[in-house]
C-alpha cells in the first residue's frame, strides 16, 4: 500500500540498472570508466569516459527510454546541459588533462521487445548477462556542443 504524501520514483532503480549497462557496453567498447555519478560543479554526471591516447574526455547521459517518441538527446535539458558543462570544464582544469578535447554524449537504452516485462521487475535486470542483453543502445557522440 503506498504511503500517503510520497510518490514512488520507479525509474530510479532501472535508471541505475541502465547506468551500470551503459558502463559495461561503453568499457566492452575500449573506453576508460573514469566515474559513474560524479557529482561535482553543482552537478552529476551518469558516465565519465576517458580515453587518454585520444587525449579525450566524455560526460555522459544516460537516458533509460520507453516508448515515447522524444529523440533521447531532447531529454537533456538546456540547464541540465550548462551544469554538465560546468563538471566537464571543472574536470578539465585538472592539471593532467590540460590540452584534452571534452565531448558531452548521450547514451538511450531502450528495453529489448522481449525484456518489457524485465523492466517491471529491476531486480531481474540486475542478473549480468541479462542485464546487458535486454537493453539496445543509442550513442549520440557529441549531443551538444558546449553553450548550445
Amino acid at each position: 500500500m503506498p504511503m500517503r504524501g510520497r510518490t514512488v520514483d520507479r525509474s530510479r532503480p532501472v535508471g541505475m540498472i541502465a547506468e551500470r549497462a551503459a558502463a559495461r557496453w561503453c568499457g566492452r567498447r575500449g573506453w576508460t570508466v573514469i566515474a559513474r555519478n560524479l557529482r561535482r560543479a553543482g552537478a552529476e554526471a551518469d558516465l565519465v569516459l576517458e580515453s587518454a591516447s585520444k587525449r579525450l574526455l566524455v560526460v555522459v547521459e544516460v537516458k533509460a527510454l520507453g516508448g515515447d517518441r522524444m529523440h533521447p538527446a531532447e531529454r537533456v535539458d538546456a540547464p541540465k546541459r550548462r551544469r554538465l558543462e560546468r563538471l566537464g570544464a571543472s574536470l578539465l582544469s585538472e592539471p593532467r588533462r590540460r590540452g584534452w578535447r571534452l565531448r558531452f554524449d548521450v547514451l538511450a537504452l531502450r528495453p529489448r521487445p522481449w525484456a518489457r516485462p524485465l523492466v517491471r521487475h529491476p531486480a531481474l535486470l540486475r542478473l549480468p548477462v541479462l542485464g546487458d542483453l535486454a537493453w539496445r543502445v543509442e550513442h549520440i557522440a557529441g549531443a551538444w556542443r558546449e553553450g548550445e
